[in-house]
């Protein structure tokens, strides 16, 4: 089985507003814009390691040999928006969204048969699923929101580097906990 990302996110889970708010740069300055929204995008890819989850509505393609039960998702799905397989003779089909659920807990996502059906034999699997808090910013978790500002200020503002040295705040990495899939 394997996954790979198809459509990134066009959105950031802050606002490039708000990050140079929260470096103190003045907000009347784009200079800095395209460097600050790439720190964010970099620091919102390791969160999404970091927890297990993605944050901004992104379009992933999970791939399986054959259909099984229990296939694990990248989490939170919004929707599955397709299953295909290849069937006996090497045709690529759809499945029926009637022959699946989806099953949803606060850290997993999760494809099984639907009730009283069961999986058509089938190989070469390709679900094709949207995921993430959302689309927009008001979406994402605060904690998630203050993780992203707060990583943002340790690793770039050198007003902040001279107060903590080289140790880094537990408070910030803290903020994840909450978010955190283990599995």
């Amino acid at each position: 089985m394997g996954r790979y990302l198809k459509v990134p996110p066009t959105a950031i889970p802050v606002s490039v507003a708000q990050a140079k708010k929260s470096l103190r740069i003045e907000a009347d300055s784009t200079d800095m814009d395209d460097l600050v929204e790439l720190w964010v995008r970099g620091i919102t890819t390791k969160l999404e390691h970091e927890i297990g989850q993605v944050v901004m509505e992104q379009t992933w393609v999970v791939t399986a040999d054959w259909l099984f039960p229990g296939i694990d998702l990248p989490h939170p799905v919004i929707a599955v928006t397709g299953i295909t397989y290849l069937d006996q003779e090497g045709v690529r089909q759809t499945l029926d969204p009637q022959l699946y659920t989806l099953t949803s807990t606060e850290f997993s996502s999760t494809l099984s048969a639907a009730d009283g059906s069961c999986w058509p034999d089938g190989r070469g699997v390709e679900i094709i699923v949207s995921c993430g808090f959302g689309a927009e910013q008001a979406a994402v978790p605060a904690n998630v929101q203050l993780y992203v500002l707060a990583k943002l200020a340790e690793q770039y503002d050198p007003v902040t580097k001279t107060e903590r040295g080289s140790v880094q705040s537990e408070f910030i990495d803290g903020l994840l906990d909450a978010c955190k899939t283990y599995r």
